[in-house]
C-alpha cells in the first residue's frame, strides 16, 4: 500500500527496522513508527546528554499526485 493511503493505526502495524547503511544499529522488536507528536514528546522527555540539541529537518508533502515519480 502507498504510505499516504494508510491511517495512523495502519502505519502503527509496521515496525521500524535498522538501516543497513548503519551497521551499528541493532534490531529492536516492537518499535512502531511514531507520530510527529510522539517524536516531539520523546525528544523533549529524553534525559540523553544531546537530546536538547536535536535538530529536525521535516519535509511535508500534501499532494501525492505531484510526487508520482517517487512511487
Amino acid at each position: 500500500p502507498l504510505i499516504y493511503s494508510l491511517s495512523v493505526s495502519e502505519l502503527k502495524q509496521f515496525e521500524c527496522k535498522p538501516d543497513s547503511s548503519f551497521p551499528e544499529q541493532l534490531p529492536t522488536k516492537g518499535i512502531e513508527i511514531p507520530t510527529l507528536q510522539e517524536l516531539f514528546t520523546l525528544i523533549s522527555n529524553s534525559c540523553h546528554l544531546h537530546a536538547k540539541k536535536v535538530q529536525l529537518n521535516l519535509e511535508i508533502k500534501r499532494d501525492p499526485v505531484s510526487y508520482t515519480h517517487l512511487t
